[in-house]
Parts: C-alpha cells; sequence; structure tokens
C-alpha cells in the first residue's frame, strides 16, 4: 500500500530498463514513461575508443567475480574450470575482476591459472582497457537491472555472455546476434557450452562486435542521451506539475 500510494503522486518516470516501468506500472504507477535512459546518462565513447582493439587480437576471457545473495561469479569461475583444457588450447587466458571473498579463494584452492583482482584491484579505467581487450565478458546473477559493466563491456567490443533476470538483458542482448543471455544462473555445464560455442565461432564474435559497435553509438553514448534528457525535461516544465 505505501508503494502504491508514493507511485500514485509520481507523474513521470525514466528507467534504465522497461521491465522496471512495467513493475511501476503493476504497483500503481499511472503517470508518463518518459523513457529507458542508461543509468548516468550514457558513456563517453570517445575516451572508450584507443582502448578498443581489434577482434582478432582479444585473447581474454573476463569475468565479474561478484559472489553473494544474488551474485553468481563461482558459478562462472567453475563453468570455466570445465573447459580449462580447451580454453588453454585455443589460446586464451581468463581474469576476473571485482572478486569477493569467495571467488578468490576457490581460485587459490583449485590452483586455476586465472588472473584475478578482487573489487578495489583495479580503476575504472583498467578495467575499461581490459574490456578493450577482452574477446569474452561474463556477467552472472539472480537479479539484476541493467548492468553497467555490461554495457561499458559492449561498448569496449567484447560479446557478452549474462543472465537475463526478469528479462532485462534482453532488452539489449540478441541471443546469438550480438552475445548470449543465460538461462539458468546456477548451471555451470550449460555456462560453459555458451563460452565453447563462442570461443570456437571467431565470425560471431566479429559480426557482434559490429552490431555492438552500432548500439553503443545509437543508444549508449553520453551525447546522444544528453539530448534525450534535455528534451524530456523541456517537455515537462512545458507541463503543469501541480
Amino acid at each position: 500500500p505505501k508503494i502504491k500510494a508514493v507511485l500514485n503522486r509520481i507523474q513521470y518516470l525514466h528507467t534504465d530498463c522497461n521491465r522496471d516501468f512495467i513493475i511501476a506500472q503493476s504497483l500503481g504507477f499511472k503517470g508518463k514513461h518518459t523513457g529507458v535512459i542508461p543509468g548516468g546518462g550514457g558513456f563517453h565513447l570517445e575516451q572508450f575508443f584507443p582502448f578498443i582493439h581489434s577482434v582478432p587480437n582479444r585473447k581474454i576471457i573476463l569475468v565479474k567475480g561478484y559472489q553473494h545473495h544474488v551474485g553468481r561469479g563461482l558459478v562462472l569461475v567453475k563453468a570455466l574450470q570445465l573447459i580449462q583444457t580447451e580454453i588453454r588450447n585455443l589460446g586464451f587466458e581468463v581474469v576476473i575482476f571485482s572478486a569477493h571473498q569467495r571467488v578468490i579463494d576457490y581460485v587459490k584452492e583449485s590452483r586455476l591459472p586465472y588472473q584475478v583482482h578482487d573489487r578495489h584491484g583495479l580503476t575504472h579505467q583498467e578495467l575499461l582497457q581490459l574490456m578493450g581487450k577482452s574477446a569474452v565478458y561474463l556477467g552472472n546473477s539472480l537479479s539484476d537491472g541493467m548492468p553497467n559493466t555490461l554495457l561499458e563491456a559492449i561498448s569496449m567490443g567484447a560479446f557478452p555472455i549474462q543472465s537475463n533476470p526478469g528479462n532485462v538483458t534482453a532488452e539489449i542482448i540478441t541471443h546469438g546476434g550480438n552475445g548470449y543471455l543465460i538461462e539458468n544462473p546456477e548451471s555451470e555445464r550449460s555456462i560453459s557450452d555458451l563460452i565453447l560455442n563462442v570461443l570456437n565461432q571467431p565470425e560471431l564474435v566479429q559480426n557482434a562486435f559490429e552490431i555492438n559497435q552500432k548500439i553503443a553509438k545509437n543508444r549508449l553514448g553520453y551525447h546522444v542521451n544528453q539530448q534525450k534528457i534535455i528534451a524530456l525535461y523541456q517537455n515537462i516544465s512545458g507541463k503543469s506539475c501541480v
């Protein structure tokens, strides 16, 4: 009842995904949805360009290492462990960033040849540079909105393999087109199969790279979204807010 009372008082709502607008409607929001805009208003893509490597030169599998009540980075690590021989034979290396302690401990105990950075181990620029050298980006959780790290990985040209809670990720990833959607975030085997499919299809990675560069330019750039935000406020300012 409290949420419904609050939403009934809101006239305008903008979200970073359509899913959240639908949820707001189901909870009583009857105002105007002003559209979907990435968190933070988008990215300064011109600052990304120097870090973006060509697809044939990318030999990193980059993993988001969150492991907590919704994060499932450990499932990703175990999925990679299942295909460790194939990864090595294909000449790829695994880098984990923002790793929680359970992930760090597992990598050490299992003696996996992975480079691991804890949650404070990389600056934002260093992470972007890694994304720009990565062939594949892996993110996995049980609950999420539109993850900024996913959008950054897409902008930097990495092939995204991402969980899809609430069908949010499907708003930007077409499965088998510009990325892969993880249907079961707890299934190590199904995730390892997705990873192997990507590593064995360089043409898929190249095609996704080209699609995602267009998505970044048309949907994720700061200047594109700045114009949307300006138009949004101009539209609101011309209406009564009584």
